[in-house]
């Protein structure tokens, strides 16, 4: 994995308060998503597979290279995998620590 950058709660909710464009990715176990989800964030079932390091874990996901995204899991590993793929294909991509 290369050097991933990450971003805090109190960055993203800046950003939000703000009005920075940004796509927010929620990329959790759909039960976690249920209980609590940060609005306006999107959902995208790839959890299994980037905890299993799947290259291919975020193939169908359709998102606007022109917008920075932040990953959002709940133990940050995760998302910093989702992350690290979003950036080799070319994404500003932020992984949101403590979520």
């Amino acid at each position: 994995m290369s050097e991933t950058t990450t971003i805090d709660t109190n960055t993203l909710r800046t950003w939000l308060e703000t009005g920075k464009k940004i796509s927010i990715l929620d990329i959790r176990p759909i039960e976690e998503r249920t209980e609590r989800f940060i609005p306006g964030s999107i959902y995208f079932n790839a959890y299994n597979k980037l905890k299993a390091n799947n290259p291919d874990a975020l193939q169908g996901l359709h998102l606007d290279k022109a917008v920075p995204v932040v990953t959002v899991c709940a133990g940050d590993k995760t998302s910093l995998i989702a992350a690290d793929l979003l950036s080799k294909q070319g994404f500003e991509a932020y992984s949101l620590r403590g979520a």
